[in-house]
């Protein structure tokens, strides 16, 4: 089992802007995702389709459109007989739906020429930050055309929740830091292509010039993560009431 701190992108965000008690129970979450009670996984089919699209040069539509009709045809045969279950699974097929729709378009205000996006693998890379493992998953990577990586992309899809600018920011930093450390060569990571897409805000945002400042702020925060994670208990775990969620979970 590993023990080290560790913590997601979207929630070591999350924990910079928010209130001691919430940051405590961040840190419980990401500690303890078994134990805490699951979050559901929104957009999964949605993100999906998006990350096809992306990497297939934004150029295809029809895998967003196709899509969307398997989602509407999901509804339609839709026959739970509990009214509650089948609004809840309904309204979560609407949200997929709604996700590609505001996505649509969005490719165009890529502030990048002659690049090439491409999917990553599958074997996960932390970044240290402090002794803190933080989890980055980024859904593309971006190169030139002669192959060089110089960036990569991640995709915010909540959507009653705006991504703010100072948000967007340090999630972006986040991005710079690691195409800088895995993707780059020589470090040579280009902000424009370090990039966060927020899904429902229809809003794409790069990294600023302000990377170092972030850096140092990120790395505050997480050996402040790394003193709240020595402080709290390993929680026992209910095996029969995961349904595989605690992986998502922990990095959502």
């Amino acid at each position: 089992m590993n023990t080290s701190p560790r913590i997601s992108i979207n929630k070591l965000m999350e924990y910079m802007t928010a209130l001691p008690s919430r940051r405590v129970e961040i840190v419980d979450d990401q500690k303890n995702p078994q134990a805490n009670k699951p979050k559901i996984t929104w957009c999964a089919k949605a993100r999906k389709a998006i990350i096809e699209f992306i990497a297939g040069g934004c150029v295809d539509e029809s895998i967003l459109d196709d899509e969307i009709e398997r989602l509407q045809g999901a509804i339609e045969v839709l026959d739970d007989k509990d009214p509650k279950k089948f609004e809840s699974k309904k309204k979560k097929i609407e949200v997929e739906i709604d996700a590609i729709n505001s996505f649509k378009g969005l490719e165009r205000k890529f502030n990048l020429k002659d690049v090439r996006f491409s999917k990553p693998g599958k074997k996960p890379r932390y970044l240290d930050y402090s002794g803190v493992h933080v989890s980055v998953r980024p859904e593309i990577l971006v190169a030139t055309k002669k192959y060089e990586h110089i960036g990569c992309l991640k995709l915010y899809l909540t959507k009653n929740d705006r991504l703010s600018n100072e948000d967007a920011d340090f999630l972006c930093a986040i991005l710079n830091h690691y195409a800088d450390r895995y993707l780059s060569p020589c470090g040579s990571a280009d902000p424009r292509a370090c990039i966060v897409i927020d899904v429902f805000g229809e809003r794409i945002f790069t990294a600023s010039t302000e990377v170092k400042r972030h850096e140092a702020q990120i790395r505050n925060a997480c050996n402040q993560i790394r003193e709240t994670w020595s402080k709290i208990k390993r929680k026992p775990v209910d095996n029969g009431n995961d349904d595989g969620q605690s992986e998502m979970n922990l990095f959502e």
